[in-house]
This record gives structure tokens, C-alpha cells and sequence, in this order.
């Protein structure tokens, strides 16, 4: 029994995750624009962007190759991204911006 539970386990690590186990967007520690980024982008339905976004700095990131600065709203707390001068919802931001960005979409979708 022992010995079949180990070959079980050596198994299963040897079998490539299934798409829905892929790697989860990790916030920065301390950080709670990027805590709610993470929250948003490790949603089944927005997991095509999650391999855009990169952190550059507190409130600031690449979505892309476009620079983006994020925020929380001062009194509702909802993430927005900054787009063409006005704070704009995250889920606005990335459903505008990913016409530009389609070529990584595409490689993002494509790594699910």
C-alpha cells in the first residue's frame, strides 16, 4: 500500500497542472492596490490578463506594454486604473486597453 501511494504521488507530480491550476497573481506584502489587482485578476474571468499586469512600484504597473497607474477609489474602494485622464474602473481599464495590447492577450490566453 505504501509503495502504491508513492508511485501515486510520483505520478501525479509528474502530470502537467490542468489549465485551471495555473500559478495565481501573488500581491505585493503591505501593498492593497495590489492586493485588489490580485483579487480581480486571479478571477476565472479575467485570468487572460493576469500575465499582463506587472508591479513597477506602489500604484504603478505595466499592463502590457502600456504604463498604468492604479488606485483604490477614496470612498467606494474599487480598484481604477488611470485611462486617457480620468480614474476608470479596473474591469473598464482593461476592456479598453485590450484592443492595444491583443498580440499578449492572445500569448496570455494561449498559456492558459
Amino acid at each position: 500500500a505504501l509503495a502504491a501511494a508513492a508511485a501515486a504521488a510520483a505520478a501525479a507530480a509528474a502530470t502537467p497542472a490542468p489549465p485551471h491550476f495555473v500559478q495565481s497573481y501573488r500581491p505585493h506584502p503591505g501593498d492593497v492596490v495590489d492586493l485588489r489587482l490580485a483579487e480581480f485578476v486571479n478571477r476565472a474571468e479575467n485570468g487572460a490578463c493576469k500575465a499582463l499586469f506587472c508591479r513597477l512600484s506602489e500604484g504603478s504597473y505595466l499592463f502590457g506594454t502600456l504604463r498604468a497607474s492604479l488606485r483604490l477609489h477614496p470612498r467606494t474602494e474599487r480598484l481604477e486604473a488611470l485611462f486617457e485622464g480620468d480614474w476608470v474602473p479596473i474591469e473598464d481599464f482593461v476592456r479598453c486597453s485590450e484592443s492595444s495590447q491583443a498580440m499578449h492577450v492572445q500569448r496570455a490566453r494561449g498559456a492558459l
